[in-house]
């Protein structure tokens, strides 16, 4: 009696289930892929090749050194430089203006997060505009939106030397000018940000604020700034106030941070890391979890908890070493 080494297999055996589930199922899915990649796992098979469409997930982030050289050919060289910043800028273009196409609607987004290595205003700017224009317009109901225009650490030398106590708290909120600061090398959030119900969760990172005159984020939980150079604490303090849900709240490098009120009764997080101007800062404490410090051995008078902290909180602290004008580890 001969028997065959291959065992036979059913054609219900061979089905690919994966493949049978529906489209936004498979959407959500590639979400938790970086955006590059879940365009070319949608690219498999002729099945998959309009789920990009349903991805709620735009998740684009340059490494640390990747624009490194685009001074140069951003001076000498303005083919090359555009060569450069292409593969980022059409990426993120072509994975917001292909939804449509390949969904047949607008699938609501969850999550943004853009991370530029270096940021180029006179180059990058207007395609920021656009995409966020896109995705304030066609959000979903818990909006997570992480904007990072430089890479690197908060707290290093020159890039984030702390000002002296001299420094004027001017508000830079006025309508005096409503470019994109070119010079300063900072992009200027649209006012529109700051007036959308749908954010659950904001994380910006070297830019300027340029608050509107009306700020309303109902619903916004996390909030994290760093890098915040340009803009006076006031504006910081007028953008807590107007996020009555604010339960986590961390704040890196905010040059002209001095008095700093977060009296929110659901707070549960809070951290302070370089804001090395800061001069008093009150929080309540009544429902707070986690505490972290960042900077200079403080002062008594910096840190003012109101209302008893549960029993069980973490503390930590870390202290800089300042020196020179500069702040070192």
């Amino acid at each position: 009696m001969v028997t065959s080494s291959h065992t036979m297999v059913s054609p219900g055996m061979r089905r690919d289930r994966i493949t049978d589930l529906p489209d936004d199922v498979l959407g959500h899915v590639l979400s938790f892929l970086p955006t590059a990649e879940a365009g070319r796992a949608a690219a498999l098979c002729r099945r998959w090749r309009y789920i990009f469409g349903h991805v709620h997930t735009v998740w684009y982030e340059e490494r640390e050194g990747d624009g490194s050289s685009d001074w140069g050919s951003f001076y000498f060289e303005a083919n090359k430089f555009r060569t450069c910043r292409n593969a980022l800028l059409t990426g993120i273009s072509g994975a917001l203006l292909c939804r449509r196409r390949c969904a047949g609607t607008h699938v609501p987004l969850r999550s943004v997060r853009l991370a530029f290595d270096d940021f180029k205003p006179a180059w990058d700017a207007l395609h920021v505009d656009r995409w966020l224009n896109y995705v304030l317009q066609n959000s979903d109901r818990e909006l997570q939106l992480d904007l990072r225009f430089r890479l690197g650490p908060i707290c290093a030398g020159d890039r984030y030397r702390f000002a002296n106590d001299n420094d004027d708290d001017t508000d830079s909120d006025s309508d005096d000018d409503d470019d994109h600061q070119t010079g300063s090398g900072l992009y200027l959030l649209p006012r529109r940000l700051f007036s959308c119900a749908a954010l659950k969760t904001l994380s910006l990172g070297h830019c300027r604020l340029k608050l509107p005159a009306e700020v309303n984020l109902p619903f916004l939980e996390t909030l994290r700034l760093t890098g915040i150079l340009n803009d006076s604490g006031r504006s910081v303090q007028r953008l807590v106030l107007s996020c009555p849900r604010l339960a986590d709240l961390t704040l890196e490098a905010v040059r002209h941070l001095r008095t700093l009120f977060v009296l929110h009764r659901p707070l549960r997080h809070f951290a302070l890391r370089c804001c090395h101007t800061a001069k008093s800062v009150h929080v309540d404490a009544s429902e707070l979890l986690s505490l972290e410090y960042r900077g200079a051995v403080p002062a008594d008078s910096l840190l003012t908890l109101h209302g008893s902290p549960p029993h069980q909180y973490s503390c930590t602290f870390h202290f800089c070493m300042l020196s020179c004008g500069r702040v070192m580890d």
